[in-house]
């Protein structure tokens, strides 16, 4: 929230999922749209460069 209000915020970032999540993903059609959770981290110990790891999805109708 900001100001009291809700705000969208869009971002592009490279992305991961495992196991279950993972190939529950590549069966998802790609002309739909959807909303994923999970946690921004650093991609490894030597990386810092920020990785989005996707621990859910659901369908936005």
């Amino acid at each position: 929230m900001e100001a009291g209000t809700v705000r969208n915020v869009e971002i592009a970032l490279p992305a991961t999922a495992i196991g279950g999540i993972a190939e529950e993903i590549q069966k998802l059609p790609s002309n739909r749209i959807y909303q994923f959770e999970g946690f921004i981290a650093a991609r490894s110990l030597k990386s810092q460069d920020p990785l989005f790891h996707i621990t859910g999805f659901s369908l936005i109708e």
